[in-house]
């Protein structure tokens, strides 16, 4: 495998598995038929690109060390499908058309009650991660 000491891109092939084919500067080799390049390989592909690389007195790369990755807001995409998830969690989209037909025949029907209270608090939750990041 190899490691674009710029952007951290990886690229493999089966063929050369330690080599660097591109036979440039720009990529760290990561040698594969070792079980610590294996390791090694495995920690760059789950970490990318949140890691430092770590060089031997030779300029090859040994390890990398990992930083936090940034939080990213949830967009309000996200938000909106989350409040949904929510409320599927309690209530199916067969057991909600089931409440609203409740509401229908008799607006304080227990059960639509506890479903109406439920639902708004999701909604209510979503408003205010919305507020939280900025989105209303």
């Amino acid at each position: 495998m190899i490691v674009n000491k710029t952007t951290k891109y990886t690229q493999t092939k089966d063929d050369e598995p330690n080599k660097n084919w591109y036979e440039n500067d720009e990529w760290y080799v990561v040698d594969e038929t070792t079980e610590e390049g294996k390791i090694l390989a495995d920690k760059i592909i789950q970490h990318a690109p949140y890691f430092d690389f770590v060089l031997n007195d030779a300029g090859n790369l040994i390890d990398i060390t990992l930083f936090e990755k940034p939080f990213i807001p949830p967009t309000e995409e996200e938000i909106n499908n989350k409040v949904r998830n929510k409320i599927a969690e309690q209530y199916d989209y067969a057991q909600e058309i089931q409440m609203l037909n409740k509401a229908l025949s008799n607006a304080n029907d227990t059960e639509y009650l506890t479903y109406k209270e439920y639902r708004q608090s999701c909604i209510e939750w979503g408003i205010a991660k919305k507020q939280k990041y900025g989105y209303i």
